[in-house]
């Protein structure tokens, strides 16, 4: 979708690269908006100039980390001391407006409006705030260049929607049997024919664990603790990823684990990894059955249902009307049990099935309900007074943090989507 403005861009280079090349007379012909297929436009930052002032050198090291690769020319910014001990991967910052630059002295002092935060191991993390940035000056060979700086790069939201795509992680869940997804950011590899460029990022982000809720005990993680040795890419289109495992030889279940969690995180088809985990290669693994879906359910308009990747939706026609006959401000659906635990309009916590709904937590102040495995409803109020309910009876339960309190986080009405069980 954003092709368009891409072209318009390349085309606005050439003009300023050589105005003779465009006619001024003749008639309107039709053109295309596309770039051609396999055509894949690259942002070339400019090096720094001569003579450049302490704010024009901040200001140029900023736009040219846009340029990502190997940052070469965001380093030319930097002096040579400092571009050796820069770390460009630790974060991002997603610039949403214009940033705020003042210089005093040697100091320039960046206020960049920031609407989002990603760290090294791909976590998206909102932020509608104004990020500070301190950037310290020093001469090297009569020109203003970086001796110090936050490690990271800024990306202005355009930039970052083009040079980073979502991927989902996989953790198993507790029982080993299932795996769960996190949802994680990685830059857009620039060299297919490089396997580390969107390999290593995932096994990395992997081997660190999961994230938010899921580092809670919800997740387990068979590359825990583990170490990339390498990454190389056959002739044959095979990517082999190389392993230490950690405490040790890994045995043929855990072995099998990594390997199943690779390949999903990864997207490919289980023969076209081959995994080696110290030393020895592992033998392809069967998929998992009974996997959660990754597919989004989604409350628009009076219906409900699910929202594919490719963005169709498909009503849920029997648990959906139910479900919205409640009015919801919020929902949890577990597929397999054909089940929904909602909170409606006036505050109420209903458990919805295919005969109806039923109100089993009618308390003041219940946050947004979740569901189990089992087919319980867990409602709380946020002083931490839990009470679980299936259907037939309900118990209060005792509050499950050491504070004493719950808290939920808050889904947008327009795309209501939860856990599944």
């Amino acid at each position: 979708m954003r092709r368009p403005a891409a072209v318009l861009l390349a085309a606005l280079v050439l003009l300023l690269a050589g105005c003779s090349v465009i006619p001024t007379t003749g008639t309107v012909k039709p053109g295309t908006t596309e770039a051609p297929n396999g055509t894949q436009l690259v942002y070339v930052p400019n090096a720094p100039t001569a003579g450049a002032s302490q704010s024009e050198i901040v200001s140029g090291f900023l736009t040219a980390a846009s340029g990502g690769g190997a940052f070469t020319v965001a380093k030319e910014y930097l002096t040579d001391g400092f571009a050796k001990r820069w770390r460009p991967t630790t974060r991002v910052l997603v610039q949403e407006s214009l940033a705020t630059l003042r210089t005093a002295g040697s100091e320039v002092r960046a206020e960049i409006p920031i609407s989002a935060r990603v760290d090294a191991e791909g976590v998206y993390t909102p932020a509608s705030v104004s990020e500070p940035l301190s950037f310290h000056l020093v001469q090297q060979r009569g020109q203003w260049r970086i001796d110090s700086a936050p490690n990271g790069i800024v990306l202005t939201v355009p930039v970052f929607q083009t040079t980073y795509q979502p991927r989902l992680l996989q953790f198993f869940d507790a029982s080993w049997s299932r795996l769960v997804p996190d949802r994680r950011w990685f830059p857009v590899p620039r060299s297919a024919g490089d396997a580390s460029d969107g390999v290593r990022p995932v096994v990395n982000a992997l081997i660190a664990g999961p994230s938010g809720p899921l580092s809670d005990g919800v997740a387990a993680n068979a590359l825990q603790g583990a170490k990339l040795a390498g990454i190389s890419l056959t002739t044959a289109g095979i990517t082999t990823v190389t392993l230490d495992a950690a405490g040790g030889r890994a045995d043929s279940t855990v072995a099998a684990r990594m390997q199943q969690q690779l390949v999903q995180s990864l997207g490919v088809a289980p023969s076209a990894l081959r995994l080696v985990v110290d030393d020895l290669v592992i033998p392809q693994a069967q998929p998992l059955s009974d996997q959660l879906s990754t597919e989004a359910f989604v409350a628009t308009g009076n219906r409900f249902g699910t929202l594919s990747s490719s963005g169709a939706f498909t009503e849920d026609r029997t648990l959906g009307p139910k479900i919205m006959a409640t009015r919801p401000t919020s929902i949890t659906v577990s597929p397999g049990q054909r089940i929904a635990a909602v909170q409606t309009r006036s505050g109420d916590v209903d458990l919805v099935t295919a005969s109806g709904a039923r109100t089993v937590d009618s308390r003041s102040g219940l946050l947004p309900p979740t569901l189990d495995q089992r087919g319980w409803v867990y409602s709380a109020t946020g002083s931490g007074a839990l009470r679980a309910a299936n259907g037939r009876s309900a118990a209060p339960s005792p509050p499950t943090s050491a504070t004493g309190r719950c808290s939920a986080s808050r889904r947008p009405p327009t795309a209501r989507a939860c856990s599944c069980c």
